[in-house]
């Protein structure tokens, strides 16, 4: 169970504690075997910065603008853009497609990916495959 003070300290750290407590009087003869335990939880989203810009901008179309995609690197996120891609060009005659992959899905892409996709991009599409 977690305590107002401890949960200040979850909110901090960004970590979740959850204890797991045999039960007391005569329901504790059935699970006399239990033992009590503890799980460390990892929250996986990301500390907001504060102060960060936000936009807001809508594109009245398609056509001829470059779209990219950053691959999360998570299964199949590699499929669905490649699908995705050939649909944007097909159908809504967007001009060029530029892919980047993370190293991996629980960190961020590198800060030269970002820069490279705002230059040159449109639109910037991230996603999870799975």
């Amino acid at each position: 169970m977690r305590s107002s003070s401890r949960a200040d300290s979850i909110t901090c750290y960004n970590l979740a504690l959850i204890a797991i407590e045999r039960p007391a009087g005569p329901a504790r003869r059935d699970t006399e075997n239990m033992m009590s335990a503890s799980i460390l939880l990892y929250n996986p989203t990301a500390v907001r910065i504060a102060g960060a810009e936000t936009t807001t901008q809508t594109l009245a179309a398609l056509s001829g603008k470059v779209v990219g995609f950053i691959d999360n690197a998570k299964p199949n996120f590699d499929h669905l853009v490649d699908d995705l891609a050939g649909l944007l060009i097909a159908r809504y005659g967007v001009a060029k497609i530029i892919k980047r992959k993370k190293r991996a899905a629980s960190v961020p892409a590198d800060d030269a990916v970002y820069r490279e996709l705002a230059e040159h991009c449109d639109l910037v599409i991230t996603g999870s495959g799975d």
